[in-house]
């Protein structure tokens, strides 16, 4: 059975060894583009609306498989901000069970839960959102701009990709991600 821990519940000596799996998996699994430096990481994991997130297997001897950071922009709106396994546990359902586990939660608190994707212009691409659609996500837009984590760069067009969303404001949702996890304004005009 596969669990999220949260990452401040876990001894001081876990939170030892977790925190250096969490960075090698994040820089091994994202591109530079669309990652924190890791001063920046450091200091967005203690805002008090980020939660950082491990999967573990019920016995605690496999150690970690993978990590999710999320952050609470509302009470009925969550944004998963990087969510990654282990390249040598994919392909066992793991990421689909967490995904299931999340938004069995959202659809309980008749929530909203937000994700960015790359465009699928590769075959890479293509099979994540893929995933992500079997999981009940749907692409909500496709012209989103993720800004840039690193001061000077540039922005990165991603799609933006929900679940539940039906009812909810795409431009107001947009602003408070800026707002909130990026804090920086939203460029586009209502």
């Amino acid at each position: 059975m596969i669990h999220l821990i949260d990452y401040s519940s876990l001894p001081p000596k876990e939170q030892e060894t977790a925190y250096p799996f969490v960075r090698q998996l994040y820089e091994a699994a994202f591109p530079p583009e669309e990652r924190r430096s890791q001063e920046d990481l450091q200091h967005a994991l203690l805002h008090p609306d980020c939660h950082l997130s491990l999967v573990r297997e019920e016995t605690e001897a496999t150690g970690f498989l993978g990590f999710l950071i999320s952050w609470e922009l509302s009470p009925t709106l969550t944004f998963i901000e990087h969510f990654a396994i282990l390249p040598e546990c994919r392909n066992r359902q793991l990421g689909s069970t967490i995904l299931k586990l999340l938004t069995e939660q959202v659809t309980n608190a008749e929530a909203c839960m937000l994700l960015e994707a790359e465009p699928p212009l590769t075959e890479i691409a293509r099979r994540r959102i893929g995933f992500y659609e079997r999981a009940g996500f749907e692409i909500i837009d496709t012209e989103y701009l993720q800004p840039s984590y690193h001061l000077g760069g540039a922005a990165v067009p991603l799609y933006l990709l929900a679940f539940n969303a039906q009812g909810t404001n795409l431009i107001e949702m947009i602003r408070l991600l800026y707002k909130r996890v990026y804090q920086t304004a939203f460029p586009r005009l209502p």
